[in-house]
């Protein structure tokens, strides 16, 4: 048996706790439906691709509500409830039938706190973030006296390799050599971590908005990510717009390859499919620079991965919107295909990369030549002596997805240095 809703969810946040969440189930005939027989229920939480927690009727962690259809519960710490949960269902038995609502859909679980709490969370929270920004300008300061002491021990290593070239008249290929050896100092010290994972978010907080849209991104902004994952392809006139896949059926309205539109064409479809797409009406495709924009009004740091490109001088285009909006150096830009990535180097020294592959002899060399980057990698293959391996050769890590609070513990405990995720999780 499927029912057709259930009436939405509100629950209150208080400290550690969460006060009873009071939901009703309801039939196809939008009346009440009577849960006074049932044998058992259980309501379970979660986000679109997984479980977080579940109460039950028979261990006393549901209770049925005098109200007709109503049930009642309570969520804690120990439920590891993320903030980004966008699932509730119920279901059980009623006489030995089942029954399950709802029928199709994700519900939206709703965050309220009390008038009276407002004013000391928000003190809270802005003390945190004002006491991390501190710790993160120290950290700035010391790895810009490592590289004041970096750079005096290159010149006095160089001593007489620059008088021989001041005397031979050939300066000017040394000075290029110093500035590619500081611009790579300069990145990478700018993306050593401080005292925590860095968090990205996957597609944007995709678990609670429609994937690679700008809602996404201002959610990822809102709830205090780090960085914003984003996939990137080119239209037929050349124009870099976020998109997954190699054609536009999944998310939009229209059907084919994303390479036969032009971008005037792409911006006139519209993205029906994602999570709580019903909530953001004539939602567009973005472009790149779009993106961009939206990342800096957050403080966002851009992870742009690179899908494909129709020709070379696609890649121009691509370094160029990233320097207009001055990322060169505070981005990361990712992808599959070593060639894309070595495309984007000719192009430019100071832009961080990340080669998606797992971590071997094989691939660490491919970075060490491309410089100046890191190793993207599924989280089921990494283990700890493989990012110890990478570590090791001065090449940092990112975990992709990861939406278990737990397995992003011990990915943090076996020492990576990024991970990315669909939902906003906490990690004690």
């Amino acid at each position: 048996m499927r029912l057709k809703s259930l009436n939405r969810v509100h629950y209150i946040k208080e400290d550690d706790t969460f006060t009873p969440i009071q939901l009703q189930v309801i039939g196809y005939d939008n009346k009440p439906f009577d849960l006074s027989e049932a044998e058992e229920i259980v309501v379970k939480i979660g986000i679109s691709d997984g479980m977080l927690a579940q109460k039950k009727l028979s261990d006393g962690t549901l209770t049925r509500m005098e109200v007709t259809g109503g049930l009642e519960f309570r969520l804690d710490v120990d439920d590891q409830l993320v903030r980004g949960a966008n699932f509730i269902e119920v279901q059980g038995t009623i006489n030995s039938k089942k029954f399950k609502a709802p029928s199709k859909g994700y519900y939206k679980l709703n965050i309220e706190k009390s008038m009276d709490s407002i004013g000391q969370a928000v003190t809270k929270i802005t003390l945190d973030y004002f006491m991390e920004k501190v710790d993160e300008r120290i950290a700035q300061i010391q790895s810009e006296i490592d590289l004041l002491h970096d750079t005096r021990e290159y010149f006095e290593t160089h001593l007489d390799e620059t008088v021989d070239l001041a005397v031979d008249n050939k300066m000017t290929p040394f000075v290029e050599d110093v500035n590619e050896h500081l611009a790579g100092k300069v990145t990478l010290a700018s993306y050593q971590p401080i005292k925590k994972v860095r968090y990205i978010a996957h597609r944007g907080m995709r678990a609670i908005a429609p994937e690679n849209t700008i809602p996404a991104y201002e959610l990822a902004g809102e709830l205090g990510m780090w960085g914003a994952e984003c996939d990137v392809t080119t239209t037929k006139d050349g124009a870099w717009v976020l998109m997954h896949d190699n054609t536009v059926d999944r998310t939009t309205n229209g059907t084919g390859y994303v390479s036969d539109f032009t971008l005037d064409e792409i911006k006139n479809l519209k993205i029906d499919a994602g999570n709580n797409v019903e909530l953001y009406p004539n939602l567009r495709v973005p472009t790149l620079e779009e993106y961009l924009i939206t990342c800096k009004k957050y403080g966002l740091v851009p992870v742009i991965e690179i899908k494909s490109a129709s020709k070379n001088s696609d890649y121009d285009t691509f370094v160029n919107l990233i320097k207009k909006y001055g990322y060169e150096e505070n981005c990361i830009v990712i992808s599959f295909s070593l060639t894309a990535l070595q495309e984007v180097r000719l192009r430019s020294k100071k832009i961080v990369m990340q080669y998606l592959a797992d971590i071997s002899e094989t691939t660490i060399n491919q970075v060490r030549e491309l410089r100046n980057a890191g190793l993207d990698v599924n989280h089921t293959l990494l283990t700890k002596e493989k990012i110890e391996l990478a570590h090791s050769e001065g090449i940092m890590v990112n975990a992709w997805t990861v939406n278990d609070p737990q397995i992003a513990k011990n990915l943090t405990d076996l020492g990576v240095d990024y991970i990315t995720n669909d939902v906003l999780i906490e990690v004690i």
